[in-house]
């Protein structure tokens, strides 16, 4: 009886079992089914806890990326949420360290930055960067990977490479001592000061740079010796240029063991005692009288008014020294409309009379020395001019763009250079609206809306200098403007003709009101007498040149070549 009810009531319970076995969801999609079926507020824990459990179940079985991603995104905090997080970043990092380069890596490491996986991969990034720098040959690449990996492994290494590209891409003095700044303990370093020095050598001979050979001269060694002998052949040249015996005389002992020591000790005894040399001297010094330019620099920086500035600029462009270069392309940074103007016409006369290669070697320091500073006006005004005296005119267009600023000090020279540039390279429209701004900015200057009075000086005289530059600017803007008019066609010549009829009536306002302040006894600032005077010298000094030549005379011929 008893094990009848027993068995009975057994059956009851797997009765039971059985009936709620078969209403239980089997699987994720069903619990998902059954929790969309009921109200929100019906839905318990433990169902929610039973799709999580399944659908890790189903993400565990596929082991991809995809479905620990989006379990993840559907259960973002639970009971699984650590190990399905460690299992996906595995996953991401064994796919990234697979692939070639380092773009997956570093997206791995966007999503993992503190990950187990995280150092390991940062370490990959930083060898494979090293790898593919190195291979590259770039120093660019290479100056990249130790930039962004200084504690890379390979450091060493990279250094290295970088050291022999840098020193293999260098081929002039500014390239040297840029290594030698970036490389001071390069293995490269004694070739390197090899170089360098002779590269010094070859620039202070090109560019006649008396005091830059005295310095190598005091050194040791071979370059030593080249570069006595070279001041040498100098100061000789220079002093027969003029037919000095007694300088040849001095110069002699000065430079005994020098070939042109020798030379100087042997024409200084003849020529003392040569008949006529009083006559062929007078006419040698003529011909190299060129005026002083320690004193033209002087006055270029020193004096008060801006029109003797002016003045010593266009005298030292007739100097031919080219040791002058360097304060010219300065002066062309002055706050004088009318200095900056002179300046750049003095510098580009002094560079077209000299040999290209010394007025390269000139300015070579200077304008590697700019092109590493200039972020000013007038820095960039400096470094357009340093390179259009060099030859540069793509350089010289792009600084010369640079330095058009909208400041307080007026750059009108920026405008008036890079028309003319723009204008030589066929580029109308380029010349055309600089021209016209340029023509603006005269007039604003004039109205005195471009220097204050402190850096002026509240004078008159510096006032009208400032007008004089003003109205310099807006004649030659109006000239150019007309000769673009004249090569268009159509409807451009006809605007062009319209843009140079108005900065004409510009220039003619300023005209009239500088005409009217110089008649009332303001001082004059034309420098069209300084000009006079440098063609009157220019003819003295062919007269003397056509009269040493028609005297057939040896030293007269060695005068007129040192001359040259």
């Amino acid at each position: 009886m008893f094990r009848q009810r027993t068995g009975r009531w057994a059956g009851l319970a797997l009765a039971g079992f059985a009936a709620c076995a078969s209403t239980a969801p089997e699987g994720a999609d069903a619990w998902r089914a059954k929790l969309a079926a009921e109200p929100p507020n019906a839905q318990g824990g433990e169902a929610r806890q039973a799709l999580a459990d399944a659908e890790w179940q189903r993400a565990r079985e596929a082991h991809t990326i995809a479905a620990y991603a989006r379990f993840l995104e559907e259960f973002p905090s639970g009971a699984h949420t650590e190990e399905a997080t460690a299992l996906l970043e595995t996953l991401r990092f064994d796919a990234a360290s697979a692939e070639a380069g380092t773009a997956a890596l570093s997206a791995f490491l966007q999503q993992h930055p503190a990950g187990a996986h995280a150092a390991v991969a940062r370490e990959l990034v930083a060898k494979r960067s090293a790898d593919a720098a190195l291979a590259s040959g770039d120093a660019k690449a290479v100056r990249a990977a130790l930039a962004a990996y200084p504690a890379s492994a390979r450091r060493a290494e990279l250094e290295a490479r970088l050291d022999d590209l840098d020193v293999a891409a260098v081929a002039d003095a500014p390239g040297l001592r840029a290594y030698l700044e970036a490389h001071p303990s390069g293995r490269h370093r004694a070739e390197v000061l090899r170089r360098l020095g002779r590269a010094e050598l070859d620039e202070a001979i090109a560019a006649g740079d008396a005091k830059a050979l005295a310095k190598l001269a005091q050194g040791a060694g071979a370059l030593a010796l080249e570069a006595r002998a070279a001041a040498a052949e100098l100061d000789v040249s220079r002093a027969e240029a003029l037919l000095d015996a007694s300088a040849l005389h001095s110069l002699g002992e000065t430079w005994a063991g020098t070939p042109a020591g020798a030379r100087a000790a042997d024409e200084g005894k003849a020529w003392a005692k040569a008949p006529g040399l009083a006559a062929l001297t007078a006419w040698a010094r003529a011909l190299a009288d060129r005026g002083d330019v320690a004193t033209l620099e002087l006055e270029l920086t020193g004096a008060v008014d801006p029109r003797d500035r002016a003045a010593a600029a266009l005298r030292l462009g007739a100097t031919g020294d080219a040791g002058a270069l360097g304060a010219l392309v300065v002066a062309a940074a002055s706050p004088f409309v009318l200095v900056q103007r002179a300046a750049a016409e003095g510098a580009l006369a002094l560079a077209a009379a000299l040999p290209r290669a010394g007025v390269v070697a000139r300015l070579g320091p200077e304008r590697a020395q700019l092109a590493s500073m200039a972020r000013t006006p007038p820095l960039y005004l400096r470094a357009a001019l340093a390179a259009e005296c060099a030859g540069d005119a793509e350089a010289a267009r792009t600084m010369y763009i640079s330095a058009e600023d909208e400041s307080e000090t007026p750059y009108v020279l920026p405008l008036s250079r890079g028309a003319a540039l723009a204008a030589a390279a066929g580029d109308r429209l380029g010349a055309a609206l600089r021209s016209r701004k340029e023509a603006a900015l005269a007039l604003a200057v004039a109205e005195v809306r471009g220097p204050k009075p402190a850096q002026l000086g509240a004078t008159r005289t510096m006032a009208l200098r400032q007008l004089c530059g003003a109205v310099l600017s807006a004649h030659d803007a109006a000239a150019r403007l007309g000769e673009l008019a004249a090569g268009a066609a159509g409807k451009e010549a006809d605007e062009l003709a319209q843009w140079a009829r108005d900065a004409g009536a510009v220039a003619e306002r300023l005209s009239g009101r500088l005409a009217e302040q110089e008649g009332a006894g303001a001082p004059a600032c034309e420098l069209e007498s300084v000009r006079a005077q440098l063609k009157a010298a220019a003819g003295a000094r062919a007269r003397a040149a056509a009269a040493l030549g028609a005297l057939g005379d040896a030293r007269a011929k060695a005068a007129l070549s040192r001359a040259a």
